[in-house]
């Protein structure tokens, strides 16, 4: 298997430093370049210091001259990402890219044409996408299992500072931008276009950020809510998702809770009985790493080994329904 030389563009995204760490503990999978810290975001000292500290700091300029470098991963700032992804991609490197990406739709909607014009493998890090209980859910609607999706609930909650809470100032919607673009992957994916979205986002503890996220979705036979809150305590192990079918109901709950190992684990429901006090069956899916995963499945699409699930289209057409559920008027 052919090591993917990589380059990291960016340290300012929440998940930066995680990715970088997981791709330097697969290095039969990639071989590390360097990081850079583009001119128009500051650096995290404590990360560099610590995560990128063994690896050369490299310039835009050089990565743009360094012609052995295979891909990339972006993880800057979320008002860059777009950016710096073009960038990138104007190299012809196949890249993964955090989301959600940046905050203009129009210029998300220039970077899919370049990927598709020029035929680049392109990979966004939505990272449940490749929790296994994720996938398992997807397996149930595909084999018919739920029957017809009449409703879904997601939630992702957390609690942080008030100073974090401000920095939701930065993005349309707040917390349902920066952690709510997760849950709206999940309904959109199992639910399509709606017939109608309500952005419900709003300032609850601070005056410049809005850090209670929500957007309602109103579809032919139910109505579904995607929610992202900072303001809750024990929040992370509140993270669901319910998926409600006409034959059966899913709940995952927590989407992620860490264990003694270094593992991340999800509670797993299946019931497809009628009775009234029915429970169903709760399993507890196998330990998984959060970004391992995720970070293999973008090195097989960037050797070619394996097509992306998630077309350009889709993720046109997602960048397009995050930024409506967060109040934007996208054209």
């Amino acid at each position: 298997m052919k090591k993917l030389r990589v380059v990291q563009i960016g340290v300012n995204h929440d998940h930066a430093s995680a990715i970088f760490k997981t791709m330097t503990e697969m290095p039969d999978v990639f071989e590390i370049v360097g990081y850079c810290v583009p001119e128009d975001e500051p650096p995290r000292e404590k990360e560099l210091s610590q995560v990128y500290a063994p690896y050369p700091r490299l310039t835009l300029a050089q990565i743009a001259a360094d012609k052995t470098i295979d891909c990339a991963t972006i993880e800057t700032f979320e008002r860059n990402l777009t950016k710096y992804a073009t960038f990138a991609l104007e190299l012809g490197l196949p890249i993964h890219m955090d989301k959600p990406g940046g905050v203009e739709h129009e210029d998300f909607k220039k970077m899919i044409a370049l990927v598709k014009e020029r035929d680049i493998p392109f990979h966004t890090g939505y990272m449940y996408r490749y929790n296994p209980a994720i996938q398992r859910m997807y397996e149930l609607v595909k084999a018919g299992e739920l029957g017809e999706i009449l409703h879904v609930e997601a939630q992702m909650n957390c609690w942080h500072k008030d100073k974090k809470r401000r920095w939701m100032g930065n993005f349309p919607g707040g917390m349902l931008f920066f952690l709510g673009c997760h849950m709206i992957d999940f309904i959109y994916r199992l639910q399509g276009e709606p017939l109608e979205v309500l952005p419900m986002s709003m300032s609850a503890t601070v005056e410049d950020g809005e850090d209670f996220g929500m957007a309602v979705y109103k579809y032919p036979k139910g109505v579904s809510f995607a929610k992202a809150t900072d303001d809750e305590c024990g929040g992370f192990q509140r993270r669901q998702l319910v998926v409600v079918g006409s034959k059966g109901t899913v709940e995952i709950c927590p989407l992620e809770s860490g264990g003694d190992s270094g593992l991340m684990f999800s509670d797993f429901t299946f019931t497809n009985d009628i009775a009234w006090a029915a429970r169903g069956e709760t399993i507890r899916m196998d330990g998984f790493h959060r970004y391992r995963a995720m970070m293999e499945g973008f090195a097989a699409i960037a050797r070619g080994e394996k097509k992306n699930p998630y077309t350009p289209d889709y993720e046109l057409a997602l960048n397009s329904f995050v930024m409506r559920s967060c109040g934007v008027e996208v054209k």
